[in-house]
């Protein structure tokens, strides 16, 4: 059945008193003529707007409805009509959209390859950039793995310079020590050999003394 509304437009006039059989005509002839009415102006073609055809039918059945009439074909056959008249002014609305798609699709076909090309130079850039930073960055990578080996070297080569600074400090104090022993003896045997000297010059002076001491006169 029809959603019920508040008719937007009058009432239909209520049937004469009399018979209830000159009643019961009267209101067949009323239902006919709100069908006729409605069929009338729906298929005028003055109502482009599906909701005004709507709301004109709504005011049929709710007249319909007031005047307890059984009309289900003609609902059926309105509600057919309306969703006939949607289904082609949906195919219309659709006919006149496609008549611009094909040239609103070539530009946006137009615009995607040009978009694409662009998104193929970034790529091919970008992949460029990314091997020169691979490069750099196994360059230094090798740097690093070089600089540890020599590291490694150089730390095996303090060790060894350590030692050996080590062991040459001990040979130095050895030195050192063996020096001062050297050098009071040679402060000894420098008196030593002074005090030999002192001795043989006595002895010197003496063997001249003696000398002149034994030596004829120059007229025996």
């Amino acid at each position: 059945m029809a959603t019920k509304e508040t008719p937007a437009v009058p009432l239909p006039p209520m049937p004469p008193l009399g018979s209830s059989r000159n009643a019961r005509v009267l209101i067949i002839d009323e239902e006919q003529r709100q069908k006729d009415k409605s069929e009338s102006v729906l298929t005028s073609g003055s109502m482009k707007n599906v909701e005004a055809m709507v709301k004109c039918a709504n005011n049929t059945f709710f007249t319909l409805d007031f005047l307890e009439a059984d009309y289900t074909s003609f609902y059926k056959d309105i509600r057919d009509f309306i969703a006939y008249h949607y289904n082609y002014l949906l195919i219309a609305k659709r006919q006149r959209e496609m008549q611009f798609f094909p040239a609103e699709l070539k530009t946006r076909y137009e615009d995607a390859k040009i978009c694409l090309n662009d998104f193929k130079d970034e790529i091919v850039q970008t992949q460029g950039h990314i091997l020169m930073v691979v490069k750099k960055k196994e360059t230094f990578e090798r740097q690093i793995v070089d600089a540890m080996e020599l590291s490694g070297k150089l730390k095996e080569c303090v060790v060894v310079l350590e030692q050996e600074e080590e062991a040459l400090k001990r040979e130095k104090q050895k030195s050192v020590i063996a020096h001062e022993i050297a050098h009071h003896e040679v402060q000894k045997l420098c008196t030593q050999v002074e005090a030999a000297n002192n001795v043989l010059l006595k002895i010197d002076q003496r063997k001249m003394q003696l000398s002149m001491a034994l030596s004829p006169p120059p007229n025996a």
